[in-house]
């Protein structure tokens, strides 16, 4: 029994010796390792997202208890020109008001006198220096209107690096509706940036968040929560005064603020050479102010006249110049209406067509009723599904006469999305043109 015993040990010990741990070969060792990766990969893109996520989150109004008021923008109506090119209700240029009558300069006594024949007479080195530095001492004292907008966007390169990449552009403050400080920028600095910041005339740097953008002229307003800005930073900043463009003449002295050669608070001192040009657009056309002032080709900024007023905002997404590198403004009495839409965080009306005026000349030439001529209709728009066509003339928009391309525009500033409307149209048919009625339900731009 003892025997029996003593064998049955030892094949328990034999047993024991001969059971060892199996080795890790080299394919469980790599499985094991790729599993890992793929949660690491896994956990990456989650962080990831979730920064994305927060960064998105960052752009919302914060908390408050007080409510938002509406934002108005006082329009300028427009002028009725006179035989001698002057406007009715016209004023005295800001280029007289600030130099003041015959040469003498009103901020510091600099004088450029006149001769009888009207000749200006020669100015001393010290009289011309006096004069500039008046002149820049007005773009100086209208910069804490103007801000930095900078959109930061996150990516990665080929090595999966994070990195930060930051668009700039320059803003300028247009007013608040009780809760936000509202500024007018850029929209494809911000349109898609995971963090929008503002940086104010003393550096203070804030976070903002987007509020509206409009597509056919690249504009946006963003907003800084008031309870955010401190007292020195208030105290120090101005609301900017928008002017009235359709008393520009040709000729009149101009300042360029922002950044209109890329680098913030420039200040460009220059002359309107051009006030007549037009830009056509989407449902109108914006005129243009065109200076001698050499500027980037990627500049923003505002034109201001010599009362400190914003007459223009330079928009290079919406002003392509292939044959010169001056500035181009476009003229601020025509944006007032989309500007105060987008302070207050709402969409044009949308009709999706191009036309132009006929004029008497183009009456008279191709025998066309008076209105706005339709010269494109664009895909899919509320005019396409409506079933207006190309080379109709539109001349009236439910009881309000459309004579040109400004009468069209102004109508649909007033009124709003999911609006339909009554669109009376003069359509060629064979030989004559016959009127014709369509519905019209506007939209916003899609």
């Amino acid at each position: 029994m003892q025997e029996e015993n003593r064998q049955d040990e030892e094949k328990k010990t034999f047993i024991r010796e001969k059971i060892k741990e199996k080795p890790i070969g080299t394919k469980r060792l790599l499985r094991g390792a790729g599993i890992a990766v793929c949660f690491g990969i896994l956990f990456g893109a989650a962080a990831f997202f979730t920064y994305f996520a927060l960064s998105k989150t960052v752009m919302k109004p914060s908390a408050s208890t007080e409510e938002t008021v509406s934002v108005s923008i006082s329009l300028d109506d427009v002028p009725v020109f006179l035989d001698n090119g002057a406007a009715s209700g016209d004023v005295p240029s800001a280029s007289a008001d600030a130099v003041g009558e015959s040469g003498e300069d009103t901020d510091d006594g600099a004088q450029t006198d006149t001769t009888s024949g009207g000749e200006i007479a020669a100015m001393s080195t010290e009289e011309y220096q006096a004069l500039q530095s008046a002149l820049y001492q007005i773009g100086i004292e209208a910069n804490p209107s103007i801000v930095t907008v900078s959109g930061v966007t996150s990516a990665s390169d080929l090595f999966d690096t994070n990195y930060e990449r930051e668009g700039t552009a320059a803003g300028v403050i247009l007013g608040d509706n009780n809760v936000h400080l509202l500024i007018l920028t850029q929209k494809h600095v911000v349109e898609d940036a995971g963090e929008i910041r503002v940086t104010f005339i003393d550096d203070e740097v804030l976070t903002a968040y987007l509020v509206a953008t409009d597509e056919i002229t690249g504009l946006a307003v963003v907003a800084v929560p008031l309870a955010q800005i401190t007292e020195d930073t208030k105290e120090v900043i101005e609301v900017a005064t928008l002017g009235n463009s359709y008393l520009c003449r040709q000729g009149d002295l101009v300042l360029a603020l922002g950044s209109p050669l890329g680098g913030i608070y420039s200040v460009l001192v220059g002359d309107l050479i051009a006030t007549d040009n037009e830009i056509s657009v989407e449902d109108g056309a914006y005129r243009l102010l065109a200076t001698d002032m050499v500027g980037s080709s990627d500049g923003s900024g505002v034109l201001i006249n010599l009362s400190g007023e914003v007459i223009g905002i330079i928009l290079p997404s919406l002003v392509k110049e292939e044959d010169t590198n001056t500035i181009t403004a476009v003229a601020i009495s025509e944006l007032k209406p989309l500007i105060e839409r987008l302070l207050n965080g709402e969409q044009m009306a949308y009709l999706g067509v191009n036309v132009s005026t006929v004029t008497d000349a183009l009456a008279d030439k191709y025998d066309l009723p008076y209105g706005a001529y339709v010269t494109a209709i664009h895909a899919d728009s509320p005019a396409f599904e409506g079933g207006l066509q190309e080379g109709d003339v539109i001349t009236a928009f439910g009881s309000t006469e459309i004579t040109s391309v400004t009468d069209l525009q102004r109508y649909l500033q007033n009124h709003n999305v999911g609006e339909t409307v009554t669109v009376t149209v003069m359509r060629l048919a064979n030989t004559e043109y016959k009127e014709i009625t369509l519905e019209v339900t506007l939209a916003s731009l899609p």
